[in-house]
């Protein structure tokens, strides 16, 4: 839903407002959705299921770097979440391949949902991909789930313990955000 969406926007901003303060940081937003396109797809026969639609927001290497841009993200179709995480981990050792230690941070107003992609098949296909990014790319993945967008457990098995935390509002919820990037940035795994 669009308030949903809007405080995804919100921890979006935050983080990125923490990240650029951070020497040696470079940060892109990335907003994504698989299958606008699909009923049309579907009537033109061409099977569409793994449709992914990467936006670029912000990217501090590119004329995009407003960060006001952030908080105008727009509600879009479906979520492909596994997908997503592994054509912006692709994208990422690509064209940030001078960078040490590549991180994505998933930001999700709900669980993994899209035209016969849902319930534990996605979330084991979340793990899969971002496994897989971690392998093949060297990115790492961690989430934060608004909202109550899945619970602990659904975190848990998508993006394993320890790399995810569900939120319940944004405003109380600031402290909780930046401890959690103070220990992803710690982390070395």
């Amino acid at each position: 839903s669009r308030l949903r969406v809007n405080d995804a926007a919100e921890v979006g901003y935050i983080l990125a407002k923490i990240c650029k303060s951070i020497k040696n940081v470079n940060l892109s937003v990335i907003g994504f959705s698989a299958q606008e396109n699909s009923k049309q797809a579907r009537d033109k026969g061409i099977n569409r299921r793994d449709e992914v639609d990467l936006r670029s927001i912000y990217d501090q290497d590119e004329s995009n770097n407003d960060l006001n841009r952030i908080l105008h993200l727009l509600p879009h179709g479906n979520n492909t979440d596994g997908f997503a995480i592994w054509y912006a981990a692709r994208h990422m050792a690509s064209s940030k391949s001078a960078y040490k230690r590549k991180v994505i941070v998933v930001i999700s107003d709900g669980s993994p949902n899209a035209d016969e992609y849902g319930g534990d098949n996605a979330y084991d296909h979340v793990n899969l991909c971002r496994l897989d990014a971690r392998r093949r790319f060297g990115v790492e993945t961690y989430a934060i789930g608004i909202d109550d967008a899945y619970t602990k457990r659904d975190g848990d098995r998508m993006y394993g313990a320890g790399n995810n935390i569900v939120i319940k509002d944004v405003k109380s919820s600031v402290g909780y955000l930046s401890r959690f990037l103070n220990q992803m940035s710690e982390s070395v795994k």
